[in-house]
């Protein structure tokens, strides 16, 4: 199935807002938009693209890294089985031939898109 579909983005988008963590920050977000901006300034505060940038290469990248450090703002699996049951719960079962690494790399890319098309839908600015 197209990673595009409506099918595939609504249930990867209920995730990014359902993982979203501003409890340990002392931080009240309940609207979507609240959750959002929370987001957005804590990875911007922990993960400066100033510093990482150059290292990572893209903005994608970047905030890959930064999912893969295990922010507590944001609270995705991050072992391999994990994640692919999760996207399997997203109608994107693991083709025949792609190990778990290919599977968690496209994870983690869908959620970079899929966040930033929320924050464009709120118009917040893009990560």
């Amino acid at each position: 199935m197209r990673t595009t579909k409506k099918e595939v983005t609504q249930p990867i988008r209920n995730y990014i807002l359902n993982h979203i963590n501003p409890t340990d920050y002392d931080v009240e977000a309940e609207t979507d938009k609240e959750k959002l901006e929370f987001l957005v300034s804590t990875y911007r505060a922990e993960y400066p693209a100033k510093y990482h940038l150059k290292h990572s290469g893209s903005y994608q990248q970047m905030f890959i890294d930064y999912m893969q450090g295990l922010p507590t703002c944001l609270n995705v699996e991050f072992g391999y089985s994990e994640i692919v049951n999760v996207m399997e719960s997203w109608g994107l079962p693991q083709p025949a031939g792609t190990d778990d690494y290919e599977s968690a790399m496209l994870f983690y890319r869908l959620i970079y898109r899929e966040v930033n098309a929320l924050l464009r839908k709120h118009n917040l600015d893009q990560i």
